[in-house]
């Protein structure tokens, strides 16, 4: 239902901050498990990537985040779906990242 933000992000971080690329690469590769299984918050992501990286700020960073995911054709279905059957959807963002986006789906 939508865009998977990496590894646009990844790059606009190394364009907007000069953030070297391979040590953006470096961080996601040993942050990756944790953060998708749940294991950190949100909020401990922002502050390992920001203590890492001194450069990068956490708002500015989200921002460029949050811009990468973008809706896919298929969320405008649900609403045409859920007359048929049940909708659940399982996705591999995190939760945070994605509800600006799907909103409008919840109230199927």
């Amino acid at each position: 239902m939508a865009t998977n933000f990496s590894p646009r992000f990844w790059k606009r971080l190394e364009e907007e901050t000069g953030t070297p690329y391979e040590g953006l690469m470096l961080f996601k590769k040993e942050i990756r498990s944790e953060l998708w299984k749940g294991a950190i918050t949100e909020e401990a992501f922002w502050t390992r990537l920001c203590t890492r990286f001194p450069v990068i700020q956490k708002e500015q960073a989200k921002r460029l985040l949050l811009s990468n995911i973008q809706p896919l054709p298929a969320l405008e279905d649900i609403s045409v779906w859920h007359e048929y059957a049940d909708i659940h959807l399982l996705s591999n963002h995190r939760a945070e990242w994605i509800e600006p986006i799907l909103a409008d789906g919840r109230r199927f």
